[in-house]
């Protein structure tokens, strides 16, 4: 399982790092969200299945 943003549609919300920042995080001089575990834990996939669904911009891609 690989995840990633899309850095033209991130808007920079930050639900995705409030819920899981062991995987994603915000850098000051980042125009978008970085994915810091871009290969994360199966443990992990329904918290990432549930950030898929809950950013406002529909940036985060889960790809199995």
């Amino acid at each position: 399982m690989r995840v990633a943003i899309d850095p033209n549609r991130c808007q920079l919300h930050g639900d995705c790092v409030v819920s899981l920042p062991e995987v994603f995080e915000m850098k000051p001089d980042s125009p978008a969200t970085t994915v810091k575990l871009p290969e994360p834990p199966e443990a992990l996939r329904e918290a990432l299945r549930a950030a898929v669904r809950n950013c406002p911009a529909g940036a985060i891609r889960l790809h199995d």
